[in-house]
C-alpha cells in the first residue's frame, strides 16, 4: 500500500518559487535582489525559506513573486510534484488536482460545517442536485457542492 504524500500550500507555493527561479537562471540572491528592487525586504535566506516551505509569504509578497517571475499567480499555487497526491491546510487535506483546480478559480472549496473532522467541499457550476445538505446561510440554488472524494 503506497503512503499518501502531502504538501502545505506553503511547500507548493516554496516548489514553484524554486521550479520558477532555476528556469529563470537565477540563485536566491538574484531573486532577493529583485523582491528587494520591489520594494520587500529579502535576502538570501528569505529565498531559500520560502522555498523549503519554511517561510509564509504575505499577499503583496505572492503577488511581487509573479511578477518577478511573469506568470499568473495561480501558477505560483499549481501542486506539480507526481509524488504529492495531496494538498493540506491545516487538518484539512485535498487531492492536488483538485487543489489546483481551486488555484485557477475553476471552483471554490469550503469546509463542511456539519463534521468535526476538517472534510472539504468543492464548489461546482453545473447546477446539478448532490444531495448535500448545506447550513441556512447558504443559498442551494445558487451554491452546488460535491464531496472531494479523494
Amino acid at each position: 500500500m503506497t503512503e499518501t504524500q502531502s504538501q502545505t500550500p506553503e511547500q507548493v507555493l516554496g516548489d514553484n518559487v524554486k521550479v520558477y527561479r532555476d528556469a529563470r537562471g537565477l540563485s536566491q540572491q538574484g531573486l532577493a535582489d529583485r523582491m528587494a528592487r520591489l520594494g520587500f525586504s529579502w535576502t538570501h535566506n528569505t529565498a531559500s525559506l520560502t522555498e523549503r516551505g519554511k517561510r509564509g509569504v504575505s499577499v503583496n509578497e505572492f503577488v511581487g513573486l509573479a511578477l518577478v517571475f511573469g506568470v499568473k499567480p495561480a501558477n505560483l499555487l499549481m501542486a506539480r510534484d507526481p509524488e504529492i497526491s495531496q494538498v493540506a491546510v491545516g487538518a484539512a487535506t485535498t487531492s492536488a488536482g483538485t487543489f489546483n483546480d481551486w488555484a485557477r478559480g475553476e471552483w471554490a472549496m469550503i469546509l463542511n460545517p456539519d463534521v468535526d473532522e476538517a472534510e472539504v467541499y468543492v464548489m461546482i457550476s453545473d447546477r446539478k442536485s448532490l444531495g448535500i445538505a448545506l447550513p441556512e446561510q447558504f443559498d442551494a440554488e445558487k451554491l452546488m457542492l460535491r464531496r472531494d472524494a479523494e
